[in-house]
């Protein structure tokens, strides 16, 4: 008998308080066949206790087939990654796994008679298809699963502009991955605009969209998160719509290396922005940080690869909520230049990797930053005896 169906047991065995239950609430049959909303409460129990989810089911479908149904039915989130015949099983799903919400189904060849079983799948709130190799006439059933909150699309190789269509009518959708889909142009994006409850969207390593089709999500007003990097054809234009979404707290340009300082100097309206990542940007330079020091609300820069000197870090003085910067690989940087990240007190995190004109001349900054746990000054010229290196992590 395993050790989690000894604790079931266990806690069986020692009386209704210990599952939660008053005596007046305890039920008249036998252990064996504890109505179902009792057994929800002995798996919160036993859950809360370091038992993991899993563990508490399978265990009870060794007790007995009263506790097996109950088991199956309470299974909230499958995994059917691995190259299981998802029409086949559909069926079985259907009529066992009644409360299934969150559905796994990885890198795998789909095609629209299985996709069409998922729309059984009422309550159906997570869906994770990465990788799978579906057509785009084959996500036309998603279109009925209007419960849908999460969707996971990461590097489906097949799908289109014309694919993201049978997106429209997923008006509950929350967070869309769509990283990596290559064939993905600045037109698919227009079947997103209708999409307002989106707070995040990952548009990563779509290399054919260059930033005009942004201009169709300006009605996106939740969305909180951005992500855009390595999307090598994104272009300084297309700055101006994502700075027209005022409500963005973290933005993702990393590897963006078409955008220039012109490109950042549409940011201005961004004034919830929390998270900026510029990492790689290399034609963005002292003229760019101009627009980014007027980011107030910044608490995480990442300038790590762009071509900034110290006249550029000086632009940062009015940030003064900033926790961690990111300045590796920023060779133009010195010891001058450091002296303006001295005023930024409240820095928890420094990055100095591989700066190679910072020198062990900087430490009279690092006395100003009495907040800084972690700093990486490898490929610089500090050293642990000008850092105090006792107090930090």
């Amino acid at each position: 008998m395993s050790s989690c169906l000894r604790n079931l047991l266990r806690r069986l065995r020692h009386g209704p308080s210990e599952c939660g239950l008053h005596e007046a609430d305890a039920p008249e049959s036998d252990w064996g066949s504890l109505p179902f909303p009792v057994l929800e409460n002995v798996k919160a129990v036993v859950e809360d206790s370091s038992q993991g989810t899993s563990c508490v089911m399978k265990s009870a479908r060794l007790v007995n087939r009263h506790w097996a149904r109950w088991a199956t039915e309470a299974v909230d989130g499958l995994n059917l990654s691995g190259g299981m015949a998802l029409e086949a099983m559909m069926s079985t799903i259907v009529k066992r796994f009644v409360s299934v919400q969150k559905l796994k189904c990885r890198e795998g060849h789909l095609w629209l008679v299985e996709l069409a079983s998922l729309t059984m799948l009422r309550q159906l709130t997570h869906l994770d298809l990465v990788g799978c190799c579906i057509p785009d006439r084959g996500w036309a059933p998603l279109s009925r699963l209007t419960s849908l909150r999460h969707l996971n699309m990461y590097a489906c190789p097949y799908v289109t502009s014309d694919g993201l269509a049978h997106l429209r009518g997923l008006v509950s959708l929350e967070c869309l991955r769509l990283s990596r889909c290559w064939k993905v142009t600045d037109d698919g994006l227009a079947h997103l605009g209708g999409l307002t409850a989106l707070t995040s969207l990952e548009l990563s390593s779509c290399h054919k969209i260059r930033g005009d089709g942004l201009a169709h999500l300006s009605g996106l007003g939740r969305l909180a998160h951005m992500d855009v990097s390595n999307c090598s054809e994104m272009r300084s234009g297309g700055m101006a719509h994502v700075g027209a979404l005022g409500g963005l707290r973290e933005l993702v340009l990393s590897g963006c290396r078409r955008i220039k300082d012109r490109g950042l100097g549409h940011f201005v309206k961004l004034t919830s922005l929390t998270r900026l990542c510029l990492s790689g940007l290399q034609k963005v330079r002292d003229g760019g940080l101009e627009h980014v020091g007027m980011l107030t609300a910044l608490e995480a820069l990442d300038l790590s690869g762009c071509d900034i000197t110290d006249e550029g870090l000086a632009q940062l003085a009015h940030l003064t909520a900033l926790e961690e910067l990111n300045l590796s690989r920023c060779r133009k940087i010195t010891d001058d230049g450091l002296e303006s990240v001295g005023h930024l007190t409240a820095l928890r995190r420094l990055d100095l990797l591989g700066c190679s004109g910072v020198s062990s001349g900087s430490r009279a900054f690092m006395g100003q930053l009495t907040a800084l746990t972690l700093l990486d000054s490898a490929g610089s010229e500090i050293t642990d005896a000008y850092l105090g290196a006792g107090r930090l992590l």
